[in-house]
């Protein structure tokens, strides 16, 4: 008797309904998000292996929370789902995979123990969130929008094993998203700086940050996803079989440099070269005239690209205060380190995952603490609640259309201690503001009461209007409630300016970043997972260096690039945190998986197409 083929998920079509519903809650975005995630999984099930171009591709610039106010689950979220459940319900389940060496699956499972005893201590003692909980980067459940990448990492894993049929394009796939993430991330940054300063004017002391919102609070995100960007667009030009194939990525290669070399940030300038190095040395490993050939025009591109930035007065003058600010870092992390509780729990598990932001507030020995903001509700108000400290923007995008100025009312409450909002109107990408118009609402002590309204005159410019609301320098917490921003006509610019749906459509930013992280991946994995994690990330990449150099698997793509792309994501950690955002955790695993653990198929034994229509039970 025949045996049956092995059949697909058909319950995985049950998770595209609610997920396109989570969709419409995405304001003011809902119908283009909703349809773009429908076409999407169409693409899917029409071709699963797509599902490992999109979701690279998408990682970087599919992030609306500058204009929906919501990060703890988000439409690159929804995206990653649908897109593993399509490939689920269309793709049968293999028949077996390869297994990893077994010093590799050891540090994965430390890692995972690690991670989710990082995560219940951060929750412990357990208790239903409060509302305002989900609208804020200092409460407990923090740890849940952070660890959410290692089960997406999970989830790419479950994608990559299931598409075994697909052979050697699963890698190719991969590696188009990758570089397609690149070019996106390329073309926001000229747009960005552009905006801001000459392309060429290199004098000009800003910072680009990229299609990133984690960047609202400062960090290394767009410099590190630039340099793993530049990893797997180099080993494109190295496996590439068309001659416009290869001079495509080697274009991008020196852009991408370019855009890198405009973060100023000079540990990504490192990663960046440490990026190219890697991916080069064991694409090369069974070399051959053209490769060599190609890989020394690539880094003579990026560096040609590069080297105009460098010698900027800007980048000069950062390059000039690298061992002050490396002591300054030095000062921080030992004032993290010094957050922990004593003890024996504390030194092997950690503090918990994503709880240095609240602990920085409430127990730092460093002059500035950050200032803060909640989501409150009381008898039947929601309302933001503001406190003093290092000023932090709660901020909404607007569109004034042709009004040259706008009215803007609030309503208040305060101590009895004199207490005003100042509340800004500023031409802003994510943290450089240009023009602003300021005000300040002036607070009644006692029971709430309505400010008199203001006037603030729009001003000009291409880039995104804001409205900020700012937190007190000092001075009794401030409450606010029904703020609303009207041009002439009445019409109202605000979303949810009374609270009621907590922080929808709010979104944070700041200038003062050590309250936010501890500035180094070494220290902020000892911090958040003690000595235990500690020696499980240091398992892992020793056991991904030594399997990624092994002779059987050094050369097979996507090995070279994502080596090359976990050494950058390591150099870019030593001076800043990285993991504390979702998508670079779901990276930081995702990397040396590729790199040491991956089934992995010769291009000369590639193996058969994926399922096209029909192929689903």
């Amino acid at each position: 008797m025949a045996l049956r083929p092995p059949r697909a998920t058909p319950l995985a079509w049950l998770l595209l309904p609610p997920l396109l519903a989570l969709a419409l809650l995405y304001q003011p975005f809902a119908a283009p998000l909703a349809l773009g995630l429908a076409l999407a999984f169409a693409a899917v099930a029409w071709r699963p292996l797509l599902a490992l171009v999109l979701i690279p591709a998408a990682l970087p610039v599919l992030d609306l929370a500058p204009w929906t106010g919501r990060f703890f689950v988000d439409e690159f979220d929804l995206l990653l789902a649908g897109c593993v459940a399509v490939a689920a319900a269309r793709v049968p389940r293999p028949g077996g995979a390869g297994r990893a060496p077994a010093p590799v699956v050891l540090a994965f499972v430390l890692l995972a123990l690690s991670l989710a005893i990082s995560g219940l201590r951060a929750l412990w003692p357990l208790a239903w969130p409060d509302g305002g909980d989900w609208w804020s980067f200092t409460s407990p459940v923090n740890a849940l929008r952070i660890l959410k990448g290692a089960a997406e990492a999970w989830l790419v894993v479950v994608l990559w094993r299931r598409l075994a049929g697909a052979g050697a394009a699963r890698a190719q796939a991969f590696g188009a998203g990758m570089v397609a993430g690149l070019a996106l991330t390329v073309a926001w940054i000229v747009v960005e700086r552009s905006a801001f300063a000459g392309p060429l004017d290199f004098a000009a002391g800003y910072r680009v940050t990229g299609p990133f919102s984690a960047m609202h609070r400062g960090g290394a995100y767009v410099e590190c996803y630039l340099a793993i960007g530049l990893a797997f667009t180099l080993a494109a030009a190295l496996q590439a079989r068309r001659l416009w194939a290869r001079v495509a990525a080697l274009l991008l290669l020196a852009a991408g440099a370019y855009a890198l070399a405009l973060t100023f940030s000079r540990n990504g300038w490192a990663a960046g070269a440490l990026a190219l190095l890697v991916t080069a040395a064991l694409a090369l490993a069974r070399p051959g005239r053209r490769g060599l050939v190609v890989a020394a025009a690539g880094l003579l591109l990026a560096a040609a690209a590069a080297l105009p930035v460098l010698l900027g007065s800007y980048a000069q003058e950062r390059l000039g205060r690298s061992a002050q600010d490396l002591a300054t870092r030095q000062a921080h992390w030992a004032d993290a380190l010094d957050l922990r509780e004593p003890g024996l729990a504390a030194a092997l598990f950690g503090e918990g995952a994503g709880g240095f932001p609240d602990l920085h507030y409430w127990r730092s020995r460093e002059p500035r603490h950050a200032g803060s903001f909640h989501w409150r509700h009381e008898g039947g108000r929601g309302f933001l609640r503001l406190g003093p400290g290092a000023p932090l923007y709660v901020e909404q995008i607007v569109e004034p259309g042709a009004a040259a100025e706008l009215r803007i009312a609030a309503t208040l409450r305060r101590e009895s201690a004199p207490a005003a909002l100042s509340v800004a109107l500023c031409r802003k990408t994510m943290r450089s503001s240009q023009d602003c118009r300021y005000a300040r609402l002036e607070a009644a002590p006692g029971e709430w009461a309505a400010a008199a309204p203001q006037t603030l005159a729009v001003p000009p410019g291409r880039l995104p209007l804001k409205l900020a609301l700012l937190t007190p320098a000092e001075g009794p917490v401030l409450d606010v409630d029904a703020v609303t921003l009207q041009a002439a006509g009445g019409s109202e610019l605000l979303a949810n300016g009374g609270f009621d749906t907590g922080l929808a459509r709010w979104f944070f930013s700041t200038d003062y970043e050590p309250a936010w992280h501890i500035d180094s991946l070494p220290v902020a994995v000892l911090f958040e997972q003690g000595w235990f994690g500690a020696a499980a990330w240091l398992l892992l990449l020793v056991v991904t260096a030594a399997v990624a150099l092994a002779p059987q698997r050094r050369g097979l793509a996507p090995v070279p690039a994502a080596a090359g792309a976990f050494a950058a994501l390591l150099a870019s950690g030593l001076l800043n945190t990285v993991i504390d955002t979702p998508r670079f955790l779901l990276l930081a695993l995702l990397l040396p998986w590729l790199a040491a653990a991956a089934p992995l198929d010769s291009p000369r034994r590639e193996g058969p197409r994926a399922p096209g229509a029909g192929a689903g039970p």
